[in-house]
């Protein structure tokens, strides 16, 4: 009996330790799960604080992502002579062509750098690569791709998008055109005597004074254009397709002494006669309505004799014998016209663009020339005003220089500027000449039957002519004579060494 019961005191006692351990075990689960849970929660709020984190440090990251370069930071490293190449004008021309075009256009409409900076703007035209394009990058990218530069270059010099290299182009252009104008028209409205009167003056020089009256050079240019589409208002394009083999437009201008524009009309059909084309304007129509304000003060253009002489428009003699008075004549006649021709061969060699056909709508291309002739009496007028103060440094391009020593590898290539400029004798031999357009039209032409106000004018034109060139024999101006000279059948001269 007393062993009965100390077996089931003693199973009782184990069964107690049991219980106690399967309590424990219990506790110390309940406990770990506990654990578990808080482990978890920690590990979840550690892990969203590190997402937290990084997400701060990729904003602080966007934040800190470098914004598009300015057109000062780009061209900080370009010497004067490079900067000169690379824009066809100086530092100083360059800001003064901006400040220009930001008075005429607004400067809410331009936005220059500075105006950016202090409105800490970073959103507007492109903002995929940060920031808005100043005037001052689409006026660079206007200059750089009127001298012939590529979009493919631009778009990585500028960091900006490819559609934002040419309409930062188109832009640009429009500025030019608005804020920049051509001044003869407005002056024979004004029947400005003054100013006609220092034209006329800057030609006469050559002559000490004795060919006066001039008052610009008229000459036409044939400029590549890609063959026009036929649309409604254009069924014909064979119309733009000139003598010269390629589709072109005439472009009629007059110039000064100084090779400045001081007119142009750029739309006529390439094959339209220089004759036909320039009474096909409305300047041709001024000229008519003031052309007794011309006649009392004896102003007249001089042209080539594709052109019909008028009271206004002088041409040379035909057939003039050699050293006669008329060959004297045609002689100065000549040595103003040229000038026209200067003019043009300036204007195509300082804008690549003109080199080869211009790939544009025959409205955008009217403009493009327009707007490179508006530049080019820019640069004539800061190259008069740099001499006339004597401010070219040695660091810069002399513009006389520039052309006479042009090539179009040195144009586009910086890496040859000083080399050019050293070794000019050894590289003369190769140098390559961009032939794109013409400017010679003076093939027969029939201009009908003239009116009783054509002859008119035509007669008086021959009358001044003839003054001039019983003038210019009185006073002794005769053509000059060299070793080499000789006449043909036309009495024109030419070189024979």
């Amino acid at each position: 009996m007393g062993n009965s019961t100390s077996k089931d005191e003693a199973r009782e006692a184990e069964l107690l330790d049991l219980s106690l351990i399967l309590i424990t075990l219990e506790l110390i689960t309940s406990h770990l799960h506990e654990q578990q849970t808080l482990l978890h929660e920690l590990l979840a709020a550690l892990e969203k604080n590190e997402k937290w984190e990084m997400h701060k440090q990729n904003r602080e990251k966007e934040k800190e992502k470098p914004k598009r370069k300015t057109f000062t930071q780009i061209t900080a490293s370009l010497r004067d002579n490079q900067f000169h190449r690379v824009f066809r004008m100086n530092r100083s021309s360059f800001v003064k062509f901006c400040s220009v075009i930001e008075s005429q256009v607004g400067e809410d409409t331009f936005r220059s750098e500075r105006k950016i900076h202090d409105a800490n703007q970073t959103e507007a035209a492109t903002n995929f690569r940060g920031g808005e394009v100043s005037g001052e990058t689409r006026v660079a990218i206007l200059l750089r791709l009127l001298a012939g530069a590529s979009y493919l270059d631009l778009f990585m010099i500028y960091d900006v998008s490819s559609t934002t290299v040419y309409r930062s182009f188109q832009i640009a252009m429009e500025w030019v055109n608005e804020s920049f104008s051509f001044p003869f028209v407005e002056a024979l409205r004004d029947e400005n005597e003054v100013f006609f009167n220092e034209i006329s003056h800057q030609f006469s020089l050559d002559s000490g004074g004795e060919f006066e009256g001039c008052i610009g050079a008229l000459d036409g240019l044939a400029v590549k254009i890609k063959r026009p589409t036929v649309t409604d208002s254009l069924t014909d394009p064979g119309a733009y397709h000139c003598r010269k083999g390629f589709y072109a437009l005439n472009c009629q201008a007059i110039c000064d002494v100084s090779k400045k524009v001081l007119w142009i009309s750029s739309r006529h059909i390439g094959t339209c006669h220089d004759s036909r084309a320039i009474k096909d304007t409305q300047l041709y129509l001024l000229l008519k309505e003031k052309e007794q304000f011309l006649t009392k003060f004896g102003f007249f253009i001089v042209g080539d004799s594709a052109y019909d002489m008028e009271s206004f428009l002088l041409v040379p003699h035909e057939h003039p014998q050699p050293q006669s008075p008329e060959d004297a004549y045609n002689f100065w006649h000549s040595n103003s016209r040229i000038r026209i021709e200067c003019t043009f061969g300036e204007l195509i060699m300082r804008f690549g663009i003109f080199w080869r056909a211009l790939n544009m709508d025959l409205r955008q291309a009217g403009d493009i020339i327009s707007a490179a002739s508006l530049i080019h009496n820019f640069i004539v007028d800061e190259r008069k005003e740099n001499a006339a103060i004597s401010v070219v440094r040695e660091t810069e391009i002399d513009e006389d220089e520039f052309f006479q020593n042009f090539s179009v590898q040195a144009v586009n290539s910086l890496d040859t500027v000083d080399q050019l400029m050293e070794n000019f004798e050894e590289q003369r031999t190769h140098f390559e000449f961009p032939d794109p357009n013409c400017s010679d039209n003076n093939e027969p032409h029939d201009g009908g039957r003239p009116s009783k106000d054509r002859l008119e004018s035509k007669a008086i034109g021959k009358k001044i002519r003839q003054l001039l060139t019983l003038h210019l024999d009185i006073v002794g101006r005769k053509r000059p004579t060299q070793k080499g000279y000789k006449y043909n059948d036309l009495g024109m001269v030419y070189m024979d060494y």
